[in-house]
């Protein structure tokens, strides 16, 4: 199972100084646990995974950096003063579940990073879609397999380098 991001334009251009990158994340990992806390649920992922990163058009770069250097510039890359939104998709019963959520301030706890998560609620007679699916409007506590998050994009990324082939 994958988790595809695709934009789609009616062209191409090359690169001018009014361009400003637009850095998108994608944190994959085997397994991951949703926790209930006092002020909500956290997803736990444990700190081991490497994030992907890219930029859109017309830059088109790419790279991973450690989960933890992610976390560690959560503030620097604006995060914490607007808390970014996420696509997590998942395995619920052997069936692929999307949820989009509202990000937290992460913590690192015993070895996995909690992240605090808020499931956006859909307006009422609207169904969100996502990646052609319907998406779910509740994340289940518990353990999880297969997990992919996709995080909205930030203009700046300091760990993110590009490194030539």
């Amino acid at each position: 199972m994958a988790l595809l991001a695709l934009g789609v334009a009616g062209g191409c251009s090359e690169a001018s100084d009014d361009d400003v990158r637009a850095f998108l994340f994608l944190i994959d990992a085997p397994t991951a646990e949703v926790v209930d806390t006092a002020t909500g649920q956290e997803l736990v992922v444990p700190l081991d995974k490497m994030v992907t990163w890219f930029t859109d058009r017309p830059f088109r770069e790419s790279g991973h950096l450690s989960l933890q250097r992610f976390i560690d510039d959560w503030s620097a890359e604006g995060y914490a003063d607007d808390a970014p939104e996420a696509a997590i998709e998942v395995v619920v019963s052997g069936e692929a579940e999307t949820f989009i959520v509202e990000l937290g301030i992460p913590a690192v706890v015993d070895g996995a990073v909690h992240m605090p998560v808020s499931v956006i609620a859909v307006p009422e007679g609207a169904t969100a879609q996502h990646a052609g699916r319907s998406a779910t409007s509740g994340l289940v506590t518990g353990p999880l397999e297969n997990v992919f998050m996709f995080i909205e994009s930030t203009r700046t990324c300091a760990a993110c380098k590009v490194v030539a082939p």
